[in-house]
């Protein structure tokens, strides 16, 4: 994923032996797009068990969800 320039090494400045993988715009780019096609699958499949409200709470709490870890 390093050579594809989706995630970068960094050292972490307080403890030298840990090396954190972050990713780079391009794999931020990526991670948003593969998020929301997942999403609207789990919401595909899964909904089919839930009435239409429920489906609509559960797509609103997904996208916060997803939203809330897309921030770079």
């Amino acid at each position: 994923m390093c050579d594809a320039e989706l995630l970068r090494r960094e050292r972490d400045p307080a403890d030298r032996r840990v090396v954190h993988a972050v990713l780079t715009p391009t794999g931020h780019d990526l991670y948003q797009r593969a998020s929301r096609s997942h999403l609207r699958e789990i919401v595909k499949h899964f909904g089919r068990q839930l009435t239409a409200d429920e489906a609509d709470a559960v797509e609103a709490f997904l996208t916060r969800l997803v939203d809330s870890n897309l921030d770079p």
